[in-house]
């Protein structure tokens, strides 16, 4: 909700100057014996910094969107976060969201296929979300019923997708109230 008010962008520049220089300091740390804890620290950072905007992810998210252009999949899987996939998404166009909810289907990671669903609520089309909420409903989406609520999730990460994803799910009640079985 922060996203929405005046502040934001006091806030994203507080930040990113915040946790930039701590990137920078853990990535030249010697981590013997904390190797794994590190590496969540630090990934847990860019993460933060990508949902900022931080530069350093805007340059891999427009890597991301070249990779789409040319359908390696490979590339994709290997090197890049969840979140750098995220903004790749969000500022791409329908061509991106496309793309990705191709590699979505194609996948036969669950893993994979919960980060490809992720990244396609980030997504600021708010017709691209609409349809990405309704998935759900389609039996060749490719989706399971499990998966509905990670939709929503995805979903609302995004300043619009809250509204987008309350109105769906308003107007979807019948459906969700069929989901009490699983």
């Amino acid at each position: 909700m922060l996203e929405t008010t005046k502040d934001y962008g006091l806030f994203k520049e507080f930040m990113t100057d915040l946790l930039s220089p701590l990137t920078e300091f853990i990535s030249n740390k010697d981590s013997t014996g904390t190797e794994v804890q590190f590496r969540l620290l630090k990934a847990e950072i860019s993460s933060w910094l990508c949902q900022m905007e931080y530069k350093t992810c805007q340059e891999k998210a427009g890597k991301i969107q070249k990779i789409l252009e040319t359908n390696d999949i490979k590339e994709l899987r290997e090197g890049f976060r969840d979140s750098e996939l995220c903004l790749a998404v969000k500022h791409g166009h329908e061509d991106v969201w496309l793309k990705v909810f191709k590699f979505f289907k194609q996948s036969k990671s669950i893993e994979e296929k919960s980060k490809y669903l992720r990244s396609l609520g980030c997504t600021s089309y708010v017709w691209l979300l609409n349809r990405y909420l309704h998935l759900m409903n389609e039996p060749d989406s490719g989706l399971l019923r499990q998966d509905g609520l990670r939709l929503y999730q995805a979903a609302t990460q995004t300043p619009v997708g809250i509204y987008v994803a309350w109105n769906t799910f308003r107007t979807s009640w019948k459906v969700w109230k069929n989901f009490s079985d699983l």
